[in-house]
């Protein structure tokens, strides 16, 4: 698998995938790359005395089947974290949280497949309640 990283990560920057996972049998490749036109450090999140009531839909990054990692509801994640996987055999792409904030419930169950852009999880900036 070594010997195709060049080509895999060209495939990525391609389709604009940011995190990649592969198996062959017993092996693993993980690739994650960082966006083109963001700094390392760049974030989208809720400022301290901004908009807490924001909404930020989180999409499937590809068509394939949810799997989800099992985070509980109303747990705070930070933009960049991962919020489940989108299998595409034999790829598994990363579900990513847009933006620091409060995780909704998951809005598709675990297996079933989603569509490019289904809406899997909403995130907010306020506490749930």
């Amino acid at each position: 698998m070594l010997d195709r990283i060049e080509s895999l990560i060209a495939m990525m920057r391609r389709a604009d995938i940011v995190s990649l996972a592969i198996r062959d049998g017993d092996q693993t490749l993980e690739l994650r790359l960082q966006p083109y036109g963001r700094e390392a450090d760049q974030r989208s999140s809720v400022s301290p005395g901004g908009d807490t009531a924001s909404c930020q839909p989180v999409r499937s990054p590809e068509m394939g089947r949810f799997r989800s990692v099992g985070l509980p509801t109303d747990r705070r994640v930070e933009a960049g974290d991962i919020l489940g996987y989108i299998d595409i055999d034999p790829v598994r792409v990363s579900v990513i949280a847009p933006m620091d904030g409060w995780l909704g419930p998951a809005l598709r169950e675990d297996g079933i497949v989603v569509g490019y852009g289904d809406v899997l999880f909403t995130l907010t900036g306020a506490a749930p309640r």
